[in-house]
């Protein structure tokens, strides 16, 4: 009767896979171990300097940017991390690493050197708040430059961001100071002009009344008007001149040109002179009346007339001495000779009166061109007042700018215009942050250990053969009686005993070396040799 071997359990079978794969498993561990061991003593610590800046809104004096100073702390990070700032600053604290290099290189340096180790933090604020808190840190491998550089790159920001802001304010007071002494300039021409305008047309000043400035009207306009009044008076007058002279010569053509009469104190001559004395005494005593000047054209006409009178008095006088009669004869109709004087008187008239309007007529016209020369200067002088009135306007708004951006600019450089309030300081820290040496043992050992494992396994199960009676029952159709432990030979001992000691010597050997490097470098490193040193100096700039 055929005996069934008892199959052992999978976890046994497991076990002894790894017991026969024990040195893939210790090998890894204590090889990958010693090199965490190594990497977390070699690597360089870097340290962390941090500080905060509390960037806030200012009083109205500190003007645009003092009234919107958050802002500035919302958009820092990209003022911050700027190249253009970060070469600065390297510059001033003149990194010797950095010097020697060239563009590129500078630039590649600033990128990965310095930008992956600096932070810039805006933490959310309350929604107008009107402040914004900005966080910097910067990680190096020297306490040292961590904080210098820290404090370096804090004083650029808030010192160029003052001076910006700064300067784009003088800026904005010298262009508005510009423009208030170019517009001092500009009313000085317009007072000038208008004063111009005014001489050379005899305007007179303005006056300043309730309803504002008011321009007095020469005296031209008043002479025109009063010419254009008697100009149609004079006509008005010349019409009803021609018209009676109408009248009377129809009148006098009716009337028979001779009459007989008798010579005596009522003779018509007589009657005749006494009219004529009558006329010369009306005229004298209307010119008397008017109180003309000697020179006025009305009195020179009156004068004429009476001067006209007068001859024909004499004429009439003499003719009266000289037929003096009581025969009666025949004489001149009365009536009709005084109509005939009348009609003289009336021609006259006409013509003075025509003459006088034509030169009142031309009068006229040179006052119509010099009031019309007049309401261009005067439409001149409405456009420069205007004018004028925007200038002084423009210049009140221009010196309440000035004042208020003078203002501005002096609170800007003092105390009261900085809005940056430094809540935390940078300072040197005393313990590294990063690489933690624990964490990297820790895991070098758990990596090491996974590794041999993964190897062990891998080299067990890769074969394509039966480990087990269990394996080779679930094939075969009969039952597994029993089994044959391995046979080796002397030589395959000695082999894979001379193999296992290589292999662990060799182990040690490499523990052993990495463990000492790693103790002579945190210890005494003239224990190296100074081509380790070296190598290892590489290693960390590398990791750097």
């Amino acid at each position: 009767m055929a005996i069934e071997v008892e199959a052992a359990g999978q976890v046994d079978e497991f076990f002894r896979v790894l017991k026969r794969r024990v040195w893939w498993i210790l090998v890894p561990l204590c090889v990958i171990g010693s090199l965490g061991a190594f990497y977390a003593v070699v690597v360089p610590k870097k340290y962390v300097s941090r500080c905060e800046i509390m960037v806030r809104n200012l009083s109205e004096q500190s003007g645009e940017f003092g009234q919107n100073a958050a802002v500035e702390g919302q958009v820092a990070s990209f003022n911050i991390r700027s190249h253009a700032r970060i070469g600065v600053v390297v510059n001033t604290l003149q990194w010797p690493e950095y010097l020697k290099l060239n563009d590129p290189e500078k630039f590649e340096f600033r990128r990965d050197k310095i930008l992956n180790n600096l932070t810039v933090e805006l933490p959310p604020m309350p929604r107008n708040s009107g402040q914004q808190s900005v966080k910097m840190s910067f990680k190096s491998t020297d306490p040292e430059r961590a904080t210098s550089f820290l404090v370096e790159l804090k004083d650029s920001w808030t010192r160029d961001t003052l001076s910006r802001h700064q300067n784009e304010q003088e800026v904005k007071l010298n262009e508005t100071e510009d423009r208030l002494e170019t517009l001092n300039n500009e009313l000085g021409e317009l007072r000038e002009k208008i004063t111009n305008i005014r001489t050379l047309n005899s305007i007179p000043p303005s006056m300043t009344t309730l309803q504002g400035q008011v321009e007095r009207r020469p005296r031209a306009y008043e002479e025109r008007d009063e010419t254009e009044s008697r100009i149609r008076q004079l006509a008005e007058a010349i019409r009803s001149a021609e018209d009676q002279f109408e009248l009377k010569s129809a009148q006098r053509d009716i009337l028979p040109p001779d009459d007989a009469v008798a010579y005596g104190g009522n003779d018509p001559l007589t009657i005749e002179l006494n009219g004529l004395d009558d006329q010369i005494s009306r005229a004298e005593l209307e010119v008397e009346d008017k109180g003309w000047a000697p020179g006025h054209s009305e009195r020179r006409n009156a004068e004429r007339l009476i001067k006209a009178l007068k001859q024909k008095r004499d004429r009439v006088r003499m003719e009266l001495d000289d037929n003096r009669s009581n025969v009666q004869a025949v004489r001149p109709n009365s009536k009709r000779v005084e109509l005939t004087e009348e009609l003289r008187i009336l021609e006259v008239q006409i013509t003075l009166n025509s003459r006088r309007k034509q030169e009142l007529e031309v009068r006229f016209s040179q006052l119509t061109t010099e009031t019309e020369s007049l309401d261009i200067a005067f439409k001149e002088l409405g456009e420069l007042t205007d004018n004028l009135v925007v200038a002084q306007t423009t210049k009140l708004a221009l010196s309440s700018r000035v004042e208020t951006l003078r203002v501005e600019v002096r609170t800007m450089k003092s105390e009261q215009g900085n809005p940056f309030v430094e809540l935390l300081a940078p300072t040197q820290p005393t313990r590294p942050t990063s690489p933690n040496p624990w964490a990297i043992g820790i895991g070098s050992i758990l990596f090491g250990l996974g590794l041999g494992f993964g190897l062990a396994i891998l080299l067990e199960y890769s074969k394509n053969c039966f480990r087990s009676p269990r394996e080779l029952s679930r094939v075969m159709p009969h039952p597994v009686l029993g089994t044959v432990n391995l046979i080796r030979t002397r030589r395959e001992r000695a082999r894979a005993f001379l193999t296992r000691a290589a292999l662990g010597g060799g182990s040690l050997a490499f523990v052993g070396m990495v463990t000492f490097i790693t103790w002579a470098w945190s210890s005494d490193q003239q224990a190296l040799n100074g081509e380790v040193v070296k190598a290892i100096d590489a290693f960390r700039r590398f990791l750097m």
